[in-house]
């Protein structure tokens, strides 16, 4: 929630604890505010039940804040939504929802202000360029450097180091090769990896960061017509798992809700399903073996029969576990990460813009798993509506509000 009311305001959300108690043997009552624009759009109040001994003792005598209690011992939560309401003077609305994992339960109830997202009137936008009928939903055909704002040359990341094969390895069949898409809109739980946060952590009392995303090196010939910008390190895309204050700015140019894509983790189709009340199709168009233990995968996301994100990916296994865990259960990798209980550090590389498309690149790093993904986003991918979209059929819609 932090991470999307962020980046649509491209401005930092506070947590600003109101209590934060102990009230029995390993369990815990807290009631934060969140606040962004000078105003609180939110008020969550949690109870949490630990029955590890180790998560106990991490609380009540290391200091570990219950807040970053899944990231900090690597814990994949399970988000269950268990009720949503409108308030009858529809200034309000709220949810309820559990966040579980090994060792730890978390119920939550959030009270959110209707106009949330009508804090402050967000940047004008400037006019779109002329669409070129040769322009594509892809990225753009030059490289772009990544690199930190330290005045240092920028620099690509080098591969993960893979897994040698076997000394005596026999050929898979072509079903080994293939792993399953996972549908996140079924409720499979794979959207608490949106919780995960990026590498560099931030002491728990930052009230901002200077983690402005730096410039990336283009060729002259294509600075009009496509911009490209490496994010930095510093700041947090977190959620439940982040210091006191969410924030990674990004650079000029995106709408508020081209942000929240942009800076979001393994929830890309439920944003987009809930912005449309209707469902989000995955086509798996690649899924391929490049190597031992190298995968290559494309898919394309569609709302209404039509396509509004295509994403790449090139999956590393760094551990052989990790690898025939996959090959034996045929499993893609959203479904591993929760397979082997580990949560997937998210890191955001880079962003940019073209005629028709905005795009961006990330890695999400486990310890037996390195994931480098591009995904490029239709510049309309908020306005596909059936009767503004040609050969769109409009569907009937069911769905519960338990996912």
């Amino acid at each position: 929630l932090q991470r999307l009311v962020s980046a649509y305001y491209n401005s930092p959300v506070k947590v600003e604890q109101q209590y934060n108690r102990r009230v029995g043997p390993g369990q815990y009552e807290r009631q934060v505010h969140l606040v962004t624009q000078g105003r609180v759009f939110g008020v969550a109040t949690s109870t949490m039940k630990l029955t590890s001994a180790k998560l106990i003792e991490g609380v009540e005598k290391d200091g570990i804040a219950i807040g970053q209690m899944f990231r900090h011992f690597n814990i994949l939560p399970e988000c269950t939504i268990l009720a949503a309401e409108l308030e009858p003077d529809g200034e309000h609305f709220w949810r309820e929802y559990t966040l579980s994992g090994a060792g730890v339960e978390c119920q939550i109830h959030e009270r959110l202000t209707s106009d949330m997202f009508e804090l402050d009137q967000p940047e004008a936008m400037p006019p779109p360029p002329p669409s070129s009928s040769s322009a594509r939903c892809a990225p753009p055909p030059l490289s772009i450097a990544l690199g930190g704002n330290d005045g240092a040359r920028p620099t690509r990341t080098p591969a993960p180091q893979r897994v040698p094969p076997p000394p005596h390895t026999t050929n898979e069949s072509d079903a080994n090769d293939k792993t399953d898409d996972n549908d996140s809109r079924h409720g499979n739980g794979d959207d608490a990896v949106d919780s995960a946060t990026d590498k560099k952590k931030t002491p728990a009392n930052t009230t901002n960061t200077n983690g402005a995303a730096s410039n990336a090196t283009t060729a002259a010939a294509t600075a009009a017509a496509t911009a490209g910008t490496a994010a930095t390190e510093l700041g947090s895309l977190g959620d439940i798992m982040a210091p006191a204050t969410t924030y990674l700015k990004l650079p000029d140019g995106f709408t508020p809700l081209q942000r929240m894509l942009l800076t979001a983790n393994g929830n890309v189709e439920r944003i987009v399903a809930s912005y449309y009340a209707a469902p989000v199709t995955t086509y798996v168009s690649l899924n391929h073996k490049r190597e031992h233990c190298v995968y290559d995968r494309q898919i394309a996301l569609l709302v209404f029969g039509q396509q509004f994100m295509s994403a790449k990916s090139t999956i590393f296994f760094t551990d052989i576990m990790w690898h025939e865990q996959m090959l034996k259960r045929n499993l893609q990798p959203g479904v591993l990460y929760r397979s082997m209980g580990e949560m997937p550090t998210f890191n955001l590389r880079s962003v940019g813009k073209g005629p028709s498309y905005f795009w961006r690149t990330y890695t999400l790093s486990a310890s037996g798993m390195t994931v480098e993904v591009t995904e490029t986003f239709a510049e309309d991918v908020f306005d596909k509506w059936p009767g503004q979209v040609p050969h769109a059929t409009p569907v009937e819609i069911k769905y519960s509000v338990s996912l």
